[in-house]
């Protein structure tokens, strides 16, 4: 994988080697399975071991010979990182903005960060001052459910489909749970079956790629969903309604994501357009805000089916 203009990432079995964009020198290896396109153009959580690194586009480390116990992914210039179990804020060059000595740190939106849970949580800058609790401003369903392609779930009766910016249905409403367009394919759960089947913009099947188990509209690392059904495909189809419910204003309650270690809490999914950016969680702790955590699922959902339609009508072009 190449990033335009940066660093090359070269997968080694259970490594990745990562080269610098300007002499294609190796700036070390780091374990597989933390690099992703969507990371572009970075900087990027790098895992080598328990501990945690950023690699810079200049391919710059940062994290020094130890690294971190945890990180969040950089919000702008800064980024909560875990030393010794205590948070701090670090900038681009690696420097302490906040020294680490805080139990619970979480960023939030507009450049500003959570420490602390509960009642006596309080809100501070990338350089440790207190600032005001940062206000939350829901989307409306319709503006939650569209995608940057234009695309927009829709339900009929129990069933959901994704119908164009024009009202036509692109997938007709007749499954219990689906996603927009990912590459070319959305995912979905038919009435009665018990896998996930990807299908095409004409509705139909695509062969070529098997079924899976589960699906849901994002991953965040560390954490389980909330459970609704023993069973792994029943629970993925009832977790992804609850979500897709939340959006549309139908449920009350967004769906929970549950951490597994770290800072601890609960957190859940709440409605937002994939065009407003927010941060993710690079080894996901702690409470994150339910709107952040939503845009972060629409983003990818969402910038898969714009680049399909974008290359749909290249092709009708050419």
């Amino acid at each position: 994988m190449e990033c335009d203009g940066d660093l090359t990432i070269i997968r080694r079995g259970e490594e990745v080697e990562l080269l610098r964009p300007q002499d294609r020198k190796p700036v070390g290896r780091f374990d597989s399975g933390n690099f992703q396109k969507r990371d572009c153009p970075g900087p990027f959580s790098a895992k080598r071991g328990n501990k945690w690194f950023f690699v810079l586009e200049n391919g710059t480390v940062l994290g020094g010979r130890n690294g971190f116990d945890s990180t969040y992914s950089f919000a702008g210039s800064h980024v909560p990182v875990q030393v010794d179990g205590k948070w701090g804020i670090i900038d681009r060059t690696g420097v302490f903005t906040v020294e680490p000595h805080l139990a619970k740190l979480r960023p939030d939106r507009g450049g500003t960060y959570a420490v602390g849970e509960g009642p006596a949580t309080y809100w501070i800058d990338a350089s440790g001052s207190r600032v005001a609790k940062p206000a939350i401003a829901r989307p409306t369903p319709d503006q939650a459910l569209i995608c940057e392609g234009g695309l927009r779930f829709f339900r009929k009766g129990d069933f959901w489909g994704l119908q164009d910016g024009t009202g036509k249905a692109m997938i007709a409403p007749r499954f219990r749970a689906l996603s927009y367009f990912q590459q070319g394919v959305s995912w979905t759960a038919s009435p009665g079956a018990n896998v996930w089947c990807p299908i095409g913009p004409d509705d139909q099947r695509r062969a070529a790629l098997d079924c899976r188990k589960t699906y849901y509209p994002m991953i965040i690392r560390h954490h389980a969903t909330e459970k609704f059904s023993n069973d792994p495909f029943e629970n993925s189809v009832l977790w992804t309604r609850a979500w897709l419910e939340y959006q549309a204003g139908i449920r009350a309650e967004p769906p929970r994501w549950i951490p597994d270690y770290g800072n601890g809490g609960t957190y859940s999914v709440s409605g937002g357009r994939a065009s407003d950016v927010m941060t993710e969680p690079a080894s996901a702790l702690g409470r994150i805000d339910p709107f952040a955590i939503a845009i972060l699922g629409s983003l990818f959902i969402g910038l898969g089916g714009h680049w399909y339609w974008e290359r749909k009508r290249s092709d009708v072009k050419g």
